[in-house]
């Protein structure tokens, strides 16, 4: 089950990627030579750079956490519960930001601000289709 889940939901995000994000950016974000082949290629890279930030961030949390004063701690966890709102979209542009900076031939995005309109999609696809399955 859980590979169909995930070939399903790969499906639809390199469908999303190719066909629903370049509109939605404005073609801010644009898969070059507009194939599947190179979309999955992208969406592949995307979850490794993904990736590589998600354990950064893991690593700075926990210097963090273990720096600070007890006392302290309460406030620093409140912050980091709201911050966590928003973390999740700013990471995944940030992923198709560099990975777009890394590989213009594969993958080009105009500004950040384009990556992070193409992560807010690609969220909103990946819960739908994990609500629909």
């Amino acid at each position: 089950m859980f590979l169909f889940t995930s070939l399903i939901t790969l499906a639809a995000l390199v469908a999303t990627l190719m066909y629903l994000v370049p509109p939605f950016t404005n073609n801010g974000v644009v898969i070059n030579h507009d194939s599947a082949y190179r979309a999955t290629l992208a969406y592949a890279g995307i979850s490794l750079v993904n990736t590589g930030l998600w354990f950064a961030l893991a690593v700075v949390t926990a210097i963090l956490g273990v720096n600070m004063v007890a006392g302290t701690m309460v406030p620093v966890e409140i912050l980091i519960g709201i911050v966590l709102t928003f973390v999740p979209f700013l990471v995944n542009a940030g992923a198709i930001f560099l990975f777009g900076a890394a590989f213009p031939k594969l993958l080009y995005v105009r500004s950040f601000s384009s990556a992070l309109w193409a992560a807010l999609l690609l969220g909103v696809v990946t819960n739908l289709v994990l609500m629909i399955i």
